[in-house]
């Protein structure tokens, strides 16, 4: 069997892709959908999808008129393809990307998720894998910051404060 290119726990960057369904009337074919801006996280798996042809089922009459059938519905498996499975953080969902779309980044370090940074790969300056990507970048949590500070000066009725100042509960 073929060693994986890649271990889990990988700071990788990679282009998301996906399996899409195309046809008209009926889903008859998936074809693989690869999107443009890379993203980086950490690998956590593999798993394979399989693209191939949907074959829709025999139209039976259900006593209110025709419906499909769906238990007669095939789908004819054609090749499996292997999708790497990336989180950017510990709580956002794994998206997949193909193999010849990851750039590795930084190897994992002593068999554990400790990552060195990816300028010069000083294992005391680790990577930081955030808790939750939000996707919010520092300007734009500047911006939000800026805009709130002048709602709260601008109507401090609508936000009351104890004695410490801090904001108190709404009753």
């Amino acid at each position: 069997m073929k060693k994986p290119k890649f271990n889990i726990g990988d700071y990788v960057e990679a282009v998301p892709s996906f399996l899409d369904y195309e046809g008209p009337e009926f889903l008859t074919k998936n074809t693989t959908i690869k999107l443009e801006k890379p993203r980086r996280g950490v690998v956590i798996g593999a798993t394979y999808r399989f693209e191939g042809e949907f074959i829709p089922g025999r139209k039976v009459s259900q006593g209110y008129g025709w419906e499909e059938n769906r238990e007669s519905n095939q789908f004819i498996a054609t090749k499996g393809v292997l999708f790497w499975q990336i989180r950017e953080g510990f709580l956002n969902k794994p998206f997949e990307a193909l193999e010849e779309d990851i750039k590795l980044i930084e190897r994992v370090h002593f068999h554990c998720i400790r990552l060195g940074n990816s300028k010069g790969k000083d294992i005391n300056n680790p990577v930081k894998i955030p808790w939750k990507n939000t996707g919010w970048t520092d300007w734009s949590r500047r911006a939000l910051s800026e805009v709130m500070k002048n709602i709260f000066k601008e109507n401090p009725e609508d936000f009351p404060r104890d004695s410490k100042g801090r904001f108190k509960k709404s009753s």
